[in-house]
């Protein structure tokens, strides 16, 4: 209803404005306006009911539980004080409620701390053997690497040989080759020597038979036998004789030394050619063992390989599990502490319900009526005894939607001038009007039994910026105000409206801006103002 008033008002506001027309010679120098600076003031949020004075006279004292009356204290006309005991319920029964609600409550409660200690204890354990495996997998994966590069060094090495030994085994036949040259040499230069030897031997017969001659024709030249040329022809004989057999015994030392290095050199061949072979054979041999070592890694490494799939297959599951789990206990763990919730909340009312079995007065006044005999069953929110009183209280009745705020009430004011206190909230709605009873005890002489108030529970304190209505305009369902510029023009501005006090209404959205106040029905945008001053005309 105050939004309406807001609106009602600032659209006749934006009627008059659009009605205005024409300019005077005033205006060049600026419209004139009254205006004001926003500020934030405090303000209150509260529920507005009326209420009726009304003698707290009566009052009905009723039990929460029914049950048997075990004892009634009092009778018509008595005086009771404050805190004196009216009525007594048999409680024997409402105690072994309470008893056995107590037992559920500790029940559902354990019931809910081993869900839980169980769902955590699975989920830790999940947790671990999650750590666990992918401990398990990097070192399958540090493993894989090191076999990688252990295997490749492998076949690096099975390259290497495989290269090498036909390179050894060239090697080796050019050794057999080279053996066999020596034997042909060997051979040949035997057969030479062999032939030198002969050659010598005849070499020898010639010259032993040049000596003889010489020595012949030496005695025969003495003996003036021969001349001197023939001896000295037989001399050149003999001298080509030892020449002759001096060149065949060096030719033979020749091939003797000859033979010597050959049969040196054979050796020597024969003993490369062996080792060249042993050579071959540890090559073939460590060839064998590097390729049994690379299929062996391949075959370690395929085994890796399947393992850490197997760990990954693994590790899926048990996240799945791990997610499953937390999912299963939110669930659980929501489902027992719902029921934990109920036994709670039964046994607290259970013994509500005992230490409500006895019935006290909560105010002085006298016994006017005493509606159950002892050992009679009574129902719950029957009145038991009713007690007259002289107080005057403030009843209000109070709607179901504002009925939780009762509970943050800050302050209680009576036509704006008394204080009011909460004096008695009835627990259940009133059948007809589905309303709370609420009675507020005040001090207020002046105020008459019957008498109609006005009531404001203050429920919050709060700040705001509240401005006159009449400063708003409404145009086409939307609301603003004009703020004056630095430069003395106006400027239309949208502004959010919220509660109304007296004649001034809330604006949400502005802060530390001046606004007009009056003069606004001949204003449009960036119109040039004049601030009025008290001799200006109206």
């Amino acid at each position: 209803m105050n939004r309406k008033i807001v609106s009602l008002a600032a659209a006749s506001v934006a009627l008059i404005s659009l009605c205005g027309c024409g300019k005077n010679a005033s205006e060049a120098e600026g419209k004139l306006i009254t205006s004001q600076m926003t500020q934030s003031d405090v303000y209150d949020i509260k529920l507005d009911y009326q209420g009726i004075v009304r003698s707290k006279e009566s009052k009905n004292y009723s039990f929460l539980s029914g049950g048997r009356l075990q004892e009634v204290y009092v009778k018509e006309g008595d005086f009771v004080h404050a805190g004196d005991t009216l009525a007594q319920l048999d409680a024997v029964e409402l105690m072994n409620g309470a008893a056995q609600s107590r037992n559920n409550k500790a029940i559902s409660q354990n019931n809910l701390n081993k869900t839980e200690a169980t769902y955590l204890t699975n989920i830790t354990n999940a947790e671990i053997n999650i750590r666990t495996l992918r401990t398990g997998i990097s070192a399958i994966d540090s493993n894989i690497g090191a076999y990688r590069q252990t295997l490749s060094a492998a076949e690096q090495g099975v390259r290497d040989y495989e290269r090498s030994i036909p390179i050894a085994q060239q090697g080796l036949e050019a050794l057999q080759k080279t053996v066999d040259t020596d034997d042909a040499q060997i051979a040949a230069t035997k057969e030479n020597l062999e032939a030198y030897e002969k050659k010598l031997e005849s070499t020898r017969e010639a010259v032993d038979l040049a000596k003889t001659n010489l020595e012949r024709m030496q005695t025969l030249y003495d003996k003036g036998a021969v001349s001197k040329s023939e001896v000295e022809s037989t001399q050149v004989k003999y001298n080509d004789a030892e020449a002759s057999y001096a060149q065949a015994a060096a030719q033979k030392s020749n091939y003797e030394v000859n033979l010597s290095q050959l049969e040196a050199a054979h050796i020597g061949n024969l003993a490369n050619l062996d080792s060249k072979k042993l050579e071959i054979d540890s090559m073939n041999t460590q060839l064998a063992s590097n390729r049994a070592q690379v299929s062996s890694m391949r075959a370690q490494l395929e085994s890796l390989n399947s393992q850490r799939a197997q760990s990954a297959a693994q590790l899926e599951t048990a996240n799945k599990e791990l997610a499953n789990l937390r999912k299963s206990m939110e669930s659980d763990v929501s489902s027992q502490t719902a029921a934990a919730n109920i036994s709670a909340l039964a046994s607290e009312q259970a013994d509500r319900a005992v230490s409500n079995a006895t019935l006290k007065a909560d105010a002085d006044g006298y016994v006017m009526k005493v509606n159950v005999k002892k050992g009679e069953m009574t129902g719950a929110g029957t009145p038991v005894v009713i007690v007259k009183s002289d107080t005057k209280v403030v009843s209000v009745g109070v709607s179901t939607s504002d009925y939780s705020d009762l509970q943050s009430i800050l302050e209680i004011r009576i036509n704006n001038d008394t204080e009011g206190k909460i004096d008695t909230i009835a627990q259940y709605p009133d059948e007809k009007t589905q309303t709370y009873t609420v009675d507020i005890s005040f001090d207020n002489n002046a105020l008459t039994m019957g008498q109609i108030v006005d009531v404001e529970l203050v429920t919050e304190h709060n700040t705001g910026v509240f401005i006159p209505i009449s400063s708003v305009i409404n145009i086409d369902g939307i609301d603003y105000v004009y703020k004056v510029n630095e430069d003395n023009t106006v400027s239309r501005v949208e502004v959010e409206l919220g509660e109304v006090r007296n004649t001034t209404v809330r604006a949400k959205n502005l802060h530390n801006e001046r606004i007009v106040t009056s003069g606004i029905k001949s204003l449009n945008d960036n119109d040039r103002v004049k601030e009025k001053e008290d001799g200006d005309a109206k």
